[in-house]
């Protein structure tokens, strides 16, 4: 991690990276720097106790690099061999950030998969991201859409079991924010990522050209990332965590007498006899998620869930427009939005109701 590795503080390590990245187009010989935006409760440090999940991943504090900023190592021994990086961890104003400023982020990713629901990635819906568009194009000298990806349901979802990528629907740069919303409306597709260019006028000059993605992952290509923290990634932490709050309060009721706030989630047509298999066969294929189907449709859909990653349990209810997650028992927020995601990628975005 070079350069990053030498630093003193959190403002120290801003700076290095500033300087190293906004020359990154020059020849710095640096990759593209990865981030990922985590809703956490814990300390930094407890990032550790990834061996206790998998004993095949450990993680190591390296240095302190201030009080909100920890550089870690992270190694994962598989077939005898052992790979090792390491990355630095991020207090922001909402969440944590996690920066690797490397080639291959999959240990990283590796680790936070292990670690849910004790850390969750941020994720966004399409309307985040047309909000999001909005305000950074208000507030900032110069802005521009550099890339727009949007994505279409997967319609072969039983052979594909999801794992197929899908393609851009159609060529976005230079798109705008009104072409976009269109886009989205018009053709049923959803945001998958967006790359911005920003130019923060003022006294500070500084710019930055960074994509962000539904999933939480942002890559920095060239630029200050102090321009980064700023503008993008604590106005995409905003929105993320009123998403948070959403699925917070859509737990089981402390008060005997008083029912569940179910989550609440509406599509623009109404689900079809194909929406219903699609829907049993989506959850049956995500990964430790066990279904039981206690009624599988006409004139409604009932599931039974249970993620064997936190112990949530929940129902799914599908009839009509809407689709309803009933809490059985507690039902953590990073459940219920990998469901929610998977819904999507398999029908089409929805949207979140706050009344039941």
């Amino acid at each position: 991690m070079g350069a990053l590795s030498g630093a003193a503080s959190t403002s120290e390590f801003i700076s290095l990276a500033d300087s190293v990245y906004s020359k990154r187009g020059r020849g710095s010989g640096f990759p593209p720097m990865r981030m990922f935006l985590l809703h956490s409760s814990i300390d930094p440090e407890e990032i550790t106790s990834v061996a206790q999940i998998d004993d095949k991943f450990s993680v190591n504090i390296l240095k302190r690099i201030g009080a909100d900023l920890i550089e870690f190592e992270i190694s994962r021994n598989w077939g005898g061999k052992t790979q090792e990086t390491s990355s630095f961890m991020m207090k922001c104003a909402r969440g944590w950030l996690i920066l690797y400023p490397g080639e291959d982020a999959s240990l990283v990713r590796g680790v936070l998969y292990r670690l849910q629901p004790l850390v969750t990635p941020v994720r966004f819906y399409s309307q985040d991201f047309i909000t999001l568009t909005r305000k950074l194009s208000g507030c900032n000298e110069r802005f521009e859409i550099k890339e727009a990806l949007l994505r279409e349901p997967e319609k072969s979802h039983r052979l594909q079991k999801r794992g197929r990528r899908r393609g851009p629907l159609t060529p976005s740069k230079g798109i705008t924010i009104d072409k976009l919303a269109s886009l989205v409306e018009s053709q049923n597709a959803w945001i998958q990522r967006m790359r911005y260019f920003i130019y923060e006028g003022g006294t500070s000059h500084g710019w930055v050209d960074m994509s962000v993605d539904r999933d939480g992952e942002a890559e920095m290509y060239d630029g200050h990332l102090s321009v980064a923290i700023r503008c993008l990634l604590e106005n995409s932490f905003g929105l993320a965590v009123t998403n948070l709050k959403y699925w917070m309060t859509r737990q089981p009721s402390k008060e005997p007498d008083k029912r569940a706030i179910p989550a609440r989630i509406k599509f623009k047509k109404k689900l079809d006899e194909n929406n219903v298999q699609e829907i049993i066969e989506c959850m049956e294929s995500l990964a430790n998620m066990h279904c039981t189907v206690a009624h599988s449709g006409n004139p409604y859909l009932l599931l039974n869930l249970l993620d064997s990653v936190d112990g949530s349990s929940f129902d799914l209810y599908a009839s009509g427009q809407d689709i309803y997650l009933v809490p059985v028992q507690q039902v953590t927020p990073n459940s219920y939005m990998r469901t929610t995601e998977a819904l999507f990628e398999t029908l089409n975005e929805g949207a979140l109701v706050n009344e039941p």
